[in-house]
């Protein structure tokens, strides 16, 4: 199901303008955008999430063209922008941005939920597991597969009754807790091999803690105590320590050796207590997995049992309708 289409296109001093068909619930809206709009929206959305855009999961068709003609390139154009956009609103993270509304002129009142995209597969699918090994997946590739999980986290129900929690804990086991725990194998993979630093890599261990966090939540029905550490130092990159010159920064201008030293070993420990709260992650989704595991099965014992009452229950009857047949 397509929220989005371009159908037409108009040119104005030369400059073609696609124009944009929203198709909401209750209205049908329309806006004319140039192909600088859609990079611009780009690169609003990627300093909302601290990302470059080489690192922002869905691209743009490339603004030059192997066509021989404009018009096989604007062909081209409609159907890769509206792909674009389709993907955009569909992407939990940045679904509700201020950046997309603006973008497409939604009312202000509005918000995409997921029931707008209940008939298409793809957005509503909560077996998505990673295939890619560890040490196959690359940082864009980490960014991408977070929101998948995100997203499939935010699919799963979240009712009281028996039922729902059952499924919940079922998909969690199954989906949510080995992607969990793949993403924190290959993020500790990029900050053993001086792939990302210090700050990024801080960054993106928090990411993991909340959703692991909020998994704990939707399993368990608890709250989850959260603690967010950040140090000043962490603009020190393990990999700039080791392949760059280092840089005086007005933090350290002012010190001497002893204090650079010691500011040195607190980045260090600030490392360690970043690999140390990986290392829980991964911990605590082993653990979560292993409670459900034996919560189902106590479940499936209560279960026999509940059916051998029953079949018991069933006997009881036959010999008390029998015994009453006789007595008539």
């Amino acid at each position: 199901m397509s929220l989005i289409g371009i159908g037409s296109t108009s040119e104005t001093d030369g400059v073609t303008y696609y124009d944009i068909e929203i198709t909401l619930p209750l209205r049908a809206l329309s806006v004319s955008r140039r192909y600088s709009d859609f990079v611009t929206l780009v690169h609003q959305l990627c300093s909302d999430l601290g990302i470059s855009s080489g690192e922002f999961p869905y691209q743009l068709p490339p603004k030059g063209s192997f066509f021989s003609s404009k018009a096989k390139l604007v062909t081209e154009r409609k159907y890769r922008l509206s792909e674009f956009l389709n993907s955009v609103i569909r992407d939990r993270d940045l679904q509700n941005r201020t950046a997309v509304h603006t973008f497409l002129q939604l009312p202000s009142n509005f918000k995409f939920t997921p029931a707008m995209f209940e008939d298409d597969g793809a957005s509503n699918d909560n077996k998505f597991l990673i295939n890619e090994e560890a040490e196959e997946i690359d940082k864009t590739q980490w960014l991408a597969y977070l929101r998948q999980i995100r997203s499939t986290l935010g699919d799963i129900p979240r009712a009281d009754d028996i039922k729902s929690r059952s499924v919940a804990r079922e998909q969690v086991n199954k989906y949510i807790q080995p992607n969990i725990q793949k993403l924190a194998s290959a993020l500790s993979l990029y900050n053993q091999n001086g792939e990302i630093d210090s700050s990024e890599f801080g960054k993106r261990t928090s990411s993991l803690r909340e959703l692991s966090n909020e998994t704990e939540r939707l399993v368990f029905k608890r709250d989850v105590a959260t603690k967010k550490e950040d140090s000043p130092y962490k603009a020190f990159s393990k990999r700039s320590q080791h392949k760059e010159q280092p840089k005086e920064t007005e933090t350290t201008e002012s010190l001497d050796n002893k204090e650079l030293l010691q500011q040195q070993q607190q980045v260090h420990k600030d490392q360690d207590q970043e690999v140390e709260q990986l290392r829980k992650i991964i911990a605590r989704q082993r653990e979560i997995g292993e409670t459900i595991g034996r919560e189902v099965e106590e479940q499936n014992e209560m279960l026999d049992r509940f059916n051998d009452e029953v079949d018991a229950s069933s006997d009881k009857m036959k010999d008390a309708r029998a015994r009453a047949k006789r007595i008539t």
